[in-house]
């Protein structure tokens, strides 16, 4: 119930006596509380004790506000008369605006009336107190960060992500540049998806049709998620307009779902259409330029030893070869055809009867000798009988020589040549080089220094073989030819000089072998 009339009463006839309103309200019990007592400014309140007490005098103003007897002056009010708890007037360091008191540092009046302190987005105005006066200012509220005169969020802002200015602009087409914790990044706008750092378009993307990575054959279209329509020909042909797969010709290939072919490169071909891959010319051809459907046969004195030539190379000095070699030997070649064409056989020795070799007997029709000295003598009739003529150069037909075509019977390919032959590797292979003179030191030969493998010896010679330069060191003579020098004493790759004779002993260099 609400105090009575007689509690009333009682307090004012003991303020006659001099007790006070406070000692009145302490000794009052509050039956309600709700019991509110008003005396000019006074307020009076039920405090938790279940007494009245007035706000003011139990220290119960709040903050910003300032005691005045019972009474709560607001800021920058001034506390009037605190035994009548009246608040008036503007309190000392406070200005009045409008009626209104207002502190010196008032975001609404900073430093003087009517100066309004703003802020950016995301932050708070603020008036700072000067000497005398007070300056506008902003602070960033919580979770943002002062860039220049705004306020961010570094965190989230892809224009200042993780510090200011730092600009995410990373994003694909069909994306937005996102700031994730202080990291660029980006999301695919909507209807797109993340497939391999892009955003696709799945129902209708034919490099990602309904599936990143799920591309579409050459002329298919993707509608909605689906690869529809002509899905591309297969590999060793091509699309020749409207979905129509033409072969690939002799010469070149393709990829399945190709639009066009691709011509072999030079040392390969490919030799019949629908081709999907180009074959290396093998040792013994070439192929010179592109789209070759087929490999070229080296000529006669000429060869290639590798896979994918596109070019042949002359038979070195003192040898020759027949065509498609890959490899030359010392000799003459023998053909059936003209300009060394037809079967053809390579001679390097003396053959006394042609009917039983592979050219055969009364065939022949051209005849191809070594570079470097006469290489062969034909004779009509076998065992060397009839008439014979010596050839010191290459016939490309027969027709208007002594021998004519189709009449040799026999052929004298060896010991017609002077000097000596050392080739680079066995059986006459290899580089090869003929000797005419002596030569003390091999290091500036074609053959080269501790190279020779195989020797050719001129018909009635001597020659010897060193192993040291200026013919010194171990010597070994001899008088016919020899296929593999690694047998001999002088050794395989072991050939400094060479001496056409026999061997010069000189104290302390043992003349130790004399050959076969």
């Amino acid at each position: 119930m609400r105090c009575t009339w007689l509690t009333v009463l009682l307090g004012l006839i003991i303020s006659g006596f001099g007790v006070s309103t406070s000692v009145l309200a302490q000794a009052n019990s509050c039956f309600d509380p709700n019991c509110t007592l008003t005396n000019g400014s006074h307020n009076w309140v039920c405090g938790n004790n279940g007494k009245c007490v007035g706000c003011g005098a139990c220290g119960g103003c709040a903050s910003g506000t300032t005691a005045c007897g019972f009474a709560c002056c607001p800021a920058g009010v001034a506390c009037a008369d605190a035994s009548k708890s009246l608040c008036g007037g503007c309190s000392p360091g406070a200005k009045s605006c409008n009626g209104q008191c207002s502190m010196l540092n008032d975001p609404s009046n900073c430093g003087h009336c009517g100066v309004q302190c703003t802020a950016p987005s995301n932050g708070t105005p603020l008036c700072l107190s000067v000497i005398g006066d007070a300056s506008c200012s902003f602070g960033c509220n919580a979770g943002f960060t002062q860039c220049g005169n705004n306020c961010f969020d570094l965190k989230n802002d892809p224009d200042n992500c993780g510090k200011c200015d730092n600009e995410c602009d990373g994003a694909p087409n069909n994306g937005t540049d996102k700031c994730f914790n202080g990291q660029c990044g980006f999301v695919c706008n909507e209807g797109f998806t993340t497939c391999q750092g892009s955003c696709v378009d799945l129902p209708t993307d034919p490099d990602n049709c309904g599936a990143c990575g799920n591309k579409c054959g050459a002329n298919q279209t993707c509608t909605k998620g689906v690869c529809i329509g002509f899905s591309g020909c297969g590999a060793g042909s091509f699309d020749s307009g409207g979905g129509q797969c033409e072969p690939c010709p002799p010469g070149s290939i393709s990829a399945a779902g190709a639009s066009h072919c691709t011509q072999c490169k030079p040392g390969t071909f490919a030799g019949s259409p629908h081709s999907v891959f180009c074959s290396q010319a093998p040792p013994g051809s070439f192929v010179e330029g592109r789209g070759a459907s087929s490999a070229t046969p080296c000529p006669a004195g000429t060869f290639s030893t590798n896979p994918g030539s596109v070019s042949c190379t002359p038979c070195p000095p003192g040898t020759t070869s027949k065509p498609g070699a890959r490899s030359c030997i010392a000799g003459a070649v023998l053909c059936r055809g003209t300009n060394f064409t037809g079967v053809c056989q390579t001679f390097d020795t003396d053959t006394a009867d042609l009917r039983g070799s592979i050219v055969g007997n009364d065939t022949a029709s051209s005849v191809r000798v070594g570079n470097d000295c006469p290489g062969a003598t034909l004779c009509t009739d076998i065992n060397f009988g009839g008439v014979c003529q010596t050839f010191t150069s290459n016939n490309a037909d027969l027709l208007g020589s002594l021998i004519q075509r189709n009449q040799a019977s026999s052929i004298r390919a060896g010991g017609i040549c002077p000097g000596a032959l050392l080739c680079s590797e066995a059986n006459f292979q290899g580089t090869c080089q003929r000797f005419v003179t002596d030569n003390a030191d091999l290091r500036g030969s074609i053959i080269g220094n501790d190279t020779a493998s195989s020797l050719r010896v001129g018909a009635g010679m001597i020659v010897s073989l060193y192993r040291d330069i200026n013919f010194q060191g171990t010597c070994q003579e001899f008088n016919v030819d020899i296929l593999d020098l690694g047998s001999t004493v002088v050794g395989s790759h072991s050939v400094s000089s060479i001496h056409l004779g026999p061997c010069i002993c000189k104290p302390g260099h043992p003349c130790n072998a004399k050959g076969p």
